[in-house]
């Protein structure tokens, strides 16, 4: 048997097509993907250009200042051409809300819901009247008439299988739907709530009608509607419960809420409001008079011609259009910038929608601390919280991100606000060290110390700037004082922000990991007492896993924390799994007796399981990719040899039912994981055998097997991660499974002589 098993593991020369092919596909992998990315990164940095317009906009047309309400205008503001006024956005918004309320729903007759309750009561009757001429017996056909689908008491199916009582029945059941369906019947989901007095607009095949809701029935009460009418007209008590049940299974809705009508009717009547407020401007015309206070109306007034200039042609608009394009060019190219960076160093970060999402967050942020500083009289510029960025990209990404972030978003407060280079320089340095003073943070106190750094960085910073500009004086402490200011709101902002970012981006900190970590988790618990092996397992791949990723450049919490909990989907049948069968004879083990196909389901399951538990416990994301990828596609082997062994025709064994689902490991914290694993479940099966000679042994062949096998392709993984890993596991082992020295009283037990 066993040439046989080891020809079937070797790869046919199309297996090496495909390997050759994927590999191929690998390698131009990362170049077809640039530029879907680069892209990726050029619309959110307009989408950032865009909201940096609205909190930086240029000075109001008409003037060479910017005006806002209560300042007062120190020359005469004049209309540069006719224009006539915009409503104000409040004013225009509460107009066509307006509008948009008095467009009443519109339901949507239905001929075809009626026609399809008509004929499901007539094959309803058709089966009756069989079931009531057939030859069976009555018990029998009591029976029959029970499985037609309505829920029928025993004495409504003795009513219908009397001929003259059932035609009663029938006829009252025939003119019930008629008039309710003649009169209408309001259902299906999605209408708006409604009470008797509301007026809707019914639709017909070739009318429209204005109804009161009053006049259609409600789905929702149709029981009880059906009761109240044949009670009025039947007074045998039998034939009434007779007909109430024949009625009820066949009163269907038709009449229906049509969303889609009504939402563009209500459109309609918004884009019906006119946007102009009745009021015009002609050339030359006074708008702000010198000397007078700036109000509502005012600016409304230079708003409209801010919107007629952009409607303009040629080289007026054109002019006036240019510091803006300007301004907006620059901070594309800063944008540009840090996207083709992300999109070389970072190109899964640049990829994913959130990471994306969570970046423009963050710069739009400080971009509003910087336009806030900008508006409020006598603030230093020393408060723009750049530090909110660096410690939140630091944290959510990495001090590499963080950096480069911190650099594009001073750059951009600089461009946008106008301030000087001692605000580039301080806000650089500061931002800087804020980044890397909690690149490590582990625990929550650890904010104190980077606060305490972070200032020490802006009163330095700012020392260096007012030397260096020979302003050193008695305000440098004011300024000092400014950045300190800005440093505990950023830090107070951080604390309060950060486990939204984390649970809106799905993003996980240290921190996070930390209390993942904490083995009096209720799911870590759990698998303590439900599932004692896998649960010392999982500690021991935790121990592996962290060790071998510290030594590999990777996230040693991260892959730690991950360990613990990639296991958990055996929590759902514990006892298949060996490590919690210890003290059970081969006889008494779960798998003993069913085929190993059923077996290898059994086992394959736990990775489903886990991840269906991990989104129930909502887990982070890093985990829950742990749980599904610390298999990948890798071979039950003992399984599947098992089926080879037991099958008359060993070719009839598919391979692939005998593989995980996977995926592969993506991260070199999974690969690490997915090692880890195997290699623990190996070392303990060897059980005291073990030495470190054979320990390096199992690890290399389990490692070259995995490379082999193409499981570790699509991993963070180079050579000369696998050679740190190797020696990490080694280390963690040979500590774990050293020889111990034997008690004087074990050596008596094991040389006394056996009794007779």
């Amino acid at each position: 048997m066993a040439p046989r098993l080891q020809r079937r593991h070797e790869t046919s020369p199309r297996a090496e097509r495909v390997i050759l092919e994927t590999e191929q596909e690998r390698e131009i992998d990362p170049r077809s993907m640039l530029r879907p990315k680069v892209l990726a990164g050029v619309g959110a940095a307009v989408l950032v250009l865009l909201l940096l317009e609205v909190l930086f906009p240029r000075p109001v047309p008409g003037g060479r200042t910017a005006l806002q309400v209560g300042q007062v205008a120190r020359e005469d503001v004049v209309a540069p051409f006719d224009f006539d006024v915009l409503k104000s956005a409040e004013a225009l918004r509460d107009e066509r809300a307006m509008a948009e309320a008095g467009v009443v729903p519109v339901f949507r007759l239905d001929p075809a819901a009626q026609e399809n309750a008509r004929k499901r009561f007539g094959d309803f009757l058709t089966a009756v009247y069989r079931i009531r001429s057939g030859p069976e017996r009555e018990r029998q056909k009591l029976d029959m008439l029970g499985q037609l689908g309505a829920a029928l008491s025993d004495t409504t199916r003795r009513v219908l299988l009397a001929p003259t009582r059932s035609k009663g029945v029938e006829e009252r059941a025939r003119q019930t739907l008629l008039s309710l369906h003649q009169k209408g019947v309001i259902g299906g989901e999605g209408a708006p709530p409604l009470v008797q007095d509301d007026t809707v607009i019914l639709l017909r095949t070739d009318a429209e009608t204005v109804a009161r809701v009053r006049g259609f029935h409600s789905e929702r009460d149709l029981p009880s509607i059906v009761r109240s009418e044949i009670a009025a007209g039947v007074s045998d008590p039998e034939l009434r419960k007779a007909t109430v049940e024949v009625v009820v299974p066949f009163a269907t809705a038709n009449v229906a809420y049509d969303e889609r009508e009504t939402d563009r009717r209500r459109e309609a009547a918004r884009r019906a409001v006119s946007e102009f407020a009745g009021r015009d401007f002609r050339k030359d015309e006074v708008i702000v008079h010198r000397g007078e206070r700036v109000t509502e109306e005012h600016v409304d007034v230079l708003r409209s011609i801010a919107a007629r200039r952009a409607e303009m042609p040629g080289a007026i608009g054109l002019a006036a259009g240019l510091p803006s394009a300007g301004r907006m060019l620059m901070a594309a190219l800063l944008l540009g910038v840090l996207v083709l960076y992300v999109s070389v160093r970072k190109p899964k970060l640049l990829a994913d929608g959130r990471s994306q999402g969570l970046f423009m967050v963050l710069v739009v942020l400080v971009m509003c601390g910087a336009a806030l500083v900008k508006r409020v009289p006598n603030a230093s510029e020393y408060l723009v919280p750049v530090a909110i960025l660096s410690i939140l990209a630091s944290m959510l990404f990495d001090f590499e991100i963080a950096f480069v972030s911190t650099v594009t978003a001073v750059a951009l407060a600089a461009l946008y606000t106008e301030f000087a280079l001692p605000f580039l320089f301080v806000s650089l340095i500061a931002g800087t060290v804020a980044a890397y003073s909690v690149r490590a943070v582990r625990h929550r106190e650890d904010f104190y110390w980077s606060t305490m750094r972070i200032i020490a960085a802006y009163a330095g910073a700012i020392v260096v700037a007012d030397v260096l500009l020979h302003n050193l004086n008695a305000g440098t402490f004011a300024r000092c004082g400014w950045g300190g200011l800005n440093t505990l709101i950023s830090m107070g902002v951080v604390v309060l922000t950060l486990p939204l970012f984390e649970r809106g981006f799905v993003v996980t900190t240290d921190i996070t990991l930390l209390e993942l970590g904490d083995m009096n988790k209720p799911l870590l618990r759990k698998m303590a007492m439900t599932a004692p092996g896998t649960y010392h397992h999982s500690i021991v791949v935790g121990n592996l896993a962290e060790a071998a990723a510290d030594a590999a450049g990777g996230n040693g919490l991260l892959a730690r924390v991950g360990a613990y909990y990639h296991d958990i989907g055996k929590l759902v049948s514990p006892a298949y799994f060996v490590e919690n069968q210890q003290g059970l004879e081969p006889a008494e083990s779960k798998h003993t007796g069913i085929r190993p196909k059923v077996s290898s389901l059994v086992i394959r399951a736990h990775v489903r399981d886990g991840v269906d538990l991990a989104r129930k416990e909502r887990l982070p994301e890093p985990i829950i990719d742990f749980i599904r990828e610390h298999h990948g596609t890798s071979l039950m082997e003992y399984f599947y040899s098992k089926a080879i062994e037991d099958a008359e025709d060993p070719e009839d064994v598919n391979e692939g039912d005998y593989r995980y689902p996977g995926p592969r490991p993506t991260s070199k914290e999974s690969a690490i994981i997915s090692l880890a694993d195997t290699i623990e479940a190996r070392a303990r099966s060897i059980g005291e055998s073990l030495t470190s000679r054979r320990i390096e042994a199992e690890i290399e062949e389990i490692i070259d097997k995995r490379v082999a096998d193409h499981q570790l392709d699509d991993a963070e993984l180079t050579l000369s991660d696998l050679v740190k890993i190797r020696e990490a596991f080694f280390r963690v082992l040979v500590g774990m499974y050293h020889q111990r020295v034997r008690y004087p009283d074990q050596e008596e037990d094991e040389a006394a002589p056996e009794e007779p």
